[in-house]
């Protein structure tokens, strides 16, 4: 989603940004930097300019001298938060922002808020309104009113804010007063690190607004969800300024967004407890609680995932909150950034039996009436899944093992020196095999080889190290536990 709240400018500075990172600290020309992109010296060298002055602003850092050299630290820069700067002074969220604090404001009034023209805004404004035209949200551009499925718009308001600002901005607009103070504290929210103050106010807040604008929600998809106990707090405090006999699915959906929406990592995590409540009352179950059961004794049919107490009690509870949020919004929108998208993207191999097996159950149960939605976001749903089930995901001692074939070595100093070597290293098990001969028939198990001389393993194979008689250098270790722990992560990956 970033892609659509970014302007032109800002994504520029992300792909220069981008192409930085794969480099080493240091200091570089702008040519070095030109030539990791498709721009011109002369646009590299005023978003070289326009990037210093945000890290000026962000980090008190000269990034680009007077003398036009770039002085790159991988370690002061924080990518995350330039990435909310650039998010934060965005049009699209400054927007969001104002609407949401001014429902009486029209265009012209957010123009010159900003001191733009109203051309210039409009024109801005266009590529985000007819991002958000595929979804149940309407924008009318002249007096800035967003109606639709107003579970869907709440959702939408919390995940742009959350992107640009953490909630903060809405947070620091409203205030938080004593009387909020009090909510909280009874909310079983105030039991860090799992709740986290800013999200659970720009919850609040969003819902409180909204239905100050006498938009309330009529349209809410988990009507049988389990409530918590301290739902009663939510009640007294809306009650306060609400007729709750109006506002029934509000309080609910309030509810979904603080203890629903949210991933369980911990036992001890409050939300726990609700959402295995969701499993085990028969008359609240929903389809997808069900869903997850049937997923779930599938997967734990194959021997490759072996689930204790604790962690079966968790992954019950973050697939079904991962296929509420898909159910909600019927696609991966807003439901996490796309730097985290990429980043599992990164992680999840398409290729991997992992993926594959979670890819085939969804294509089966698509199938059905009620999950056919789901056919949209397959892979993204898939690629989530395959993410929540990873750490689990446990194959033999042999599989998970680097396999690492020594080849022919006779020489006592090379053989010690690996012997040693491979002794601090628990992913590693060793294989002595011999120098390969034309025609022989090749190992399949065998993940990477070390041989005196490259003649030594078969022909085109690109996963070895050749090591000296003399032995190994402290350079040359580790350079090789480089080597093997990027095969490693390779073949944990395709798993």
């Amino acid at each position: 989603m970033e892609q659509i709240l970014l302007s032109a400018d800002a994504k520029k500075k992300l792909t220069i940004i981008h192409a930085l990172q794969k480099m080493d600290s240091n200091v570089y020309t702008i040519n070095q930097v030109k030539a990791l992109t498709n721009y011109s010296f002369t646009t590299v060298q005023n978003i070289l300019v326009s990037i210093s002055k945000d890290f000026i602003k962000l980090f008190n850092e000269t990034f680009f001298s007077d003398n036009s050299l770039i002085h790159w630290d991988k370690q002061k820069y924080d990518h995350n938060r330039y990435l909310k700067y650039l998010i934060k002074n965005s049009l699209p969220y400054k927007f969001t922002l104002y609407t949401l604090l001014h429902p009486n404001a029209d265009l012209a009034d957010f123009s010159d808020y900003l001191f733009l023209s109203l051309s210039t805004v409009r024109r801005a404004l266009r590529p985000y309104f007819d991002y958000l035209s595929q979804f149940p949200i309407k924008i009318s551009i002249s007096n800035l009113k967003i109606t639709g499925d107003e579970f869907v718009i709440r959702i939408f308001f919390g995940s742009v804010l959350w992107l640009g600002s953490s909630g903060q901005d809405l947070i620091d607009a409203v205030s938080v007063g004593d009387r909020e103070k009090e909510l909280f504290s009874h909310l079983s929210l105030d039991t860090p690190p799992f709740f986290n103050y800013d999200y659970t106010f720009m919850g609040i807040f969003i819902a409180k607004l909204r239905m100050e604008q006498k938009q309330f929600i009529t349209n809410y998809p988990f009507k049988h969800l389990i409530q918590p106990d301290e739902v009663v707090y939510l009640e007294e405090y809306f009650a306060e300024s609400f007729d709750l006999s109006k506002a029934e699915w509000d309080i609910s959906s309030l509810v979904y967004v603080l203890y629903y929406l949210p991933y369980t990592f911990s036992t001890k995590d409050p939300r726990l407890k609700i959402k295995m409540a969701q499993f085990e009352n028969k008359q609240a179950t929903l389809p997808l609680t069900s869903l997850v059961i049937e997923f779930l004794d599938e997967f734990l049919a194959d021997d490759a995932i072996s689930l204790n107490d604790d962690e079966l009690m968790m992954i019950k509870a973050n697939l079904l909150s991962a296929l509420m949020n898909f159910s909600v919004i019927k696609s991966n929108f807003l439901l996490f950034p796309q730097y985290m998208e990429e980043e599992m993207e990164g992680k999840i191999n398409p290729k991997s039996r992992l993926y594959q097996e979670i890819y085939a159950f969804f294509i089966k149960i698509t199938r059905r009436k009620r999950f056919m939605y789901l056919k949209n976001s397959i892979h993204e749903i898939t690629t989530y899944f395959s993410m929540l089930l990873l750490p689990l995901w446990k194959e033999k001692l042999d599989d998970k093992n680097l396999i690492v074939g020594i080849v022919g070595l006779e020489q006592f100093v090379p053989i010690y020196d690996l012997q040693n070597f491979f002794s601090f290293l628990t992913f590693i098990e060793t294989r002595m095999i011999p120098v390969y001969q034309e025609g022989q028939s090749i190992d399949p198990s065998i993940d990477f080889y070390v041989a005196e001389t490259k003649a030594a393993i078969p022909p085109g194979e690109k996963r070895f190290f050749l090591i000296r008689n003399e032995g190994l250098s402290r350079e040359e270790s580790v350079l090789l536990f480089s080597k093997l722990q990027e095969q490693y992560i390779e073949k944990v990956e395709s798993m």
